[in-house]
């Protein structure tokens, strides 16, 4: 039997140790993809239940009544009251769709998830384009109350 000294015995440390690395190296790969993929459904999720809850706000009797208005008549057949709630809650969803929008930059909400943001961001842009940027100055402007980064992608987008 061949007796290993101590200069072979650290070779094989050393390729055990090396071994050990790589497969710990894999391991932490896989896991941050895992998490990864945790927190892009998180994202959305969270995202997906602040839209429901902003659209549950479009069934009240004021802003239903109001939404049929806009779209029908335009922005001046709404008393203030019924524009400022209008505002309100278009100001939620576009905060939403900008968080959303932000989230996918950052990598946090993934590619599949976010096109179903941005197919919506057209669609709503012409329902809530009499606020976007009113003629009048009494009231303040969807466009105004997002980051310019994000107004300028809904712009070149939809417009």
């Amino acid at each position: 039997m061949k007796k290993f000294n101590l200069s072979e015995m650290a070779l094989a440390a050393e390729v055990l140790g090396g071994v050990a690395v790589v497969v710990t190296l894999v391991f932490l790969v896989l896991a941050t993809r895992e998490n990864t993929n945790a927190i892009q459904a998180q994202t959305y999720n969270a995202l997906t239940s602040e839209l429901n809850a902003i659209r549950l706000a479009y069934t009240t009797s004021d802003v239903a009544d109001s939404y049929v208005l806009l779209s029908t008549q335009g922005i001046q057949a709404l008393s203030d009251g019924n524009r400022a709630r209008m505002q309100f809650v278009a100001e939620a969803k576009w905060g939403v769709y900008e968080n959303a929008f932000f989230s996918r930059d950052r990598g946090v909400l993934g590619e599949d998830e976010w096109t179903r943001f941005e197919s919506a961001l057209c669609r709503n842009l012409v329902i809530d384009k009499p606020m976007w940027e009113p003629e009048d100055t009494q009231w303040g402007s969807l466009s105004r109350n997002i980051t310019p980064t994000f107004r300028e992608y809904v712009e070149r987008a939809c417009l």
